[in-house]
């Protein structure tokens, strides 16, 4: 039950049913599977069929979130900042508690793996078709927080080359918008393609369907089912073609992240050559150019310099979770989750969110590289592919504000899902995080903010 209850709650959080089927939208499906998953969780330890959960990751989730709280009830009062650091922070690491609890044995890590590899190809598919659309005027909801940029609307079944075609024959005091409409609902933003919810914007896509690579790679290596192989191959290449459509810079990064990681590991420094080259068609033909680029580069830039603004102004509790965007003149996060970190939490709270990220990462790379005696051998490719799964994320949400995304706390969640199932397999596993670990964490994290530092006040000086 418990276990069942995990992959239809991350199935949900990916997927987003009930924004496109209409009798999912009268429930509060989310709260309610999230409560489901969690009683089933309950049930389990409570029949003695499971431990309670532990993994090393727990002391600092449990810190950050605490901080998390902290910093954004000092800044807005009780009320409003439990309210916001719930909404940002809460259901995520429950989230992450409920995958790391539910899926720690060695068959339910291989399940979960599999649903989110389906999840990210079916997607895929359904952005490749949302590509070969034709354009339509699409009437755009500007009733919630991001008005114009909400990202959400309805086509109206008119054809057009370009927005103002749809106003000029439109509504009068209506948005529009001129996109390629998609299946279940969706559509392009600036004919970039995309899915839903948090997978709404074309990078945090490309990212999300990039961290699967590694996982296709290990069933395709682990497998001796030719035609699940062959699967697996084809899953791939139509990620690296959803990447490819979404046009995200930071996309291209995890490509190269992921096929650079695998072969620099087998084959040294040559090996990074061999991964340039195989990633070369995603590098080429992703990614934008033009005015359109610039812009946003440009943009970006600016929040950049005003985030780092923001760190100097409150260096140790930081100004709140979730209140950048209201110390921006255009209302804009981060799009840098090292930077965003710092200044919604301070040193200390971004601390402790990387600690988060790297003993999420230490768990499957100790797996991967001294795995316990009596480890079945054909684990150790999914160790592997979840390291270089992380590595590609870390890459990639330099570009994006994913300090709180749902998606990266339910990998949070496999690798304490892994921590369990190697333990229960071999009771003497440890994975520890020594002080010295802890203070190389702090020196990385100085070390960017001093490099966006530098090169946001140099490329604002050039601007």
């Amino acid at each position: 039950m418990a276990f069942f209850g995990t992959l239809l709650l991350v199935f949900v959080v990916l997927v987003r049913p009930q924004e496109f089927v209409p009798f999912l939208q009268s429930f509060s499906l989310l709260n309610a599977l999230t409560a489901a998953a969690l009683l089933g969780i309950c049930i389990e330890i409570a029949m003695g069929r499971h431990s309670p959960p532990w993994t090393p990751q727990l002391p600092w989730l449990a810190a950050f979130v605490a901080w998390c709280f902290l910093v954004t009830v000092r800044q807005l009062g009780v009320a409003s900042g439990l309210s916001e650091a719930w909404a940002f922070v809460g259901l995520s690491a429950i989230f992450m508690v409920v995958v790391a609890s539910g899926a720690r044995t060695m068959a339910r890590c291989r399940v979960l793996a599999a649903l989110l590899v389906t999840v990210s190809i079916v997607i895929a598919c359904t952005c490749i078709h949302q590509s070969r659309q034709p354009l339509q005027c699409i009437v755009i909801d500007t009733s919630g927080e991001g008005g114009e940029h909400s990202g959400e609307g309805a086509p109206d079944g008119r054809p057009c080359d370009n927005a103002y075609i749809c106003e000029q024959r439109g509504q009068p005091h209506t948005a529009y918008a001129c996109e390629k409409v998609g299946l279940f609902g969706t559509f392009t933003t600036g004919q970039r393609v995309r899915w839903r919810g948090t997978l709404g914007d074309p990078n945090e896509l490309s990212v999300a369907v990039g961290a699967t690579l590694p996982l296709l790679f290990a069933f395709a290596t682990t497998t001796r089912r030719k035609w699940v192989a062959a699967l697996c191959l084809a899953g791939s290449a139509v990620a690296l073609w959803c990447i490819v459509l979404t046009q995200s810079r930071g996309g291209q990064l995890v490509v190269l992240t992921v096929f650079g990681f695998y072969f620099i590991k087998r084959y040294g420094l040559a090996g990074l050559l061999v991964g340039s080259i195989l990633a070369l068609p995603v590098l080429v033909l992703g990614g934008r150019g033009g005015e359109e680029a610039e812009s946003s580069s440009l943009e970006r830039i600016g929040l950049l310099y005003d985030g780092m603004d923001m760190v100097r102004s409150s260096p140790m509790l930081g100004i709140g979770t979730g209140q950048f965007g209201e110390h921006t003149f255009n209302g804009l996060t981060a799009h840098n989750s090292y930077v965003l970190a710092a200044a919604e939490l301070g040193l200390p709270g971004s601390l402790l969110w990387l600690m988060l990220v790297y003993t999420s990462m230490k768990i499957p790379w100790v797996v991967a590289t001294r795995p316990p005696p009596g480890l079945d051998p054909s684990f150790v490719p999914f160790a592997m592919a979840l390291v270089v799964g992380f590595a590609g994320i870390a890459v990639g949400i330099f570009f994006l504000s994913f300090c709180y995304k749902a998606i990266l706390f339910v990998y949070f969640g496999l690798a304490g899902a892994m921590y369990g199932a190697v333990k229960r397999e071999c009771p003497a596993f440890e994975v520890r995080v020594s002080g010295k670990e802890i203070a190389r964490v702090a020196a990385a994290d100085a070390a960017v903010l001093v490099f966006v530092i530098v090169y946001s006040h140099i490329v604002a000086g050039d601007a």
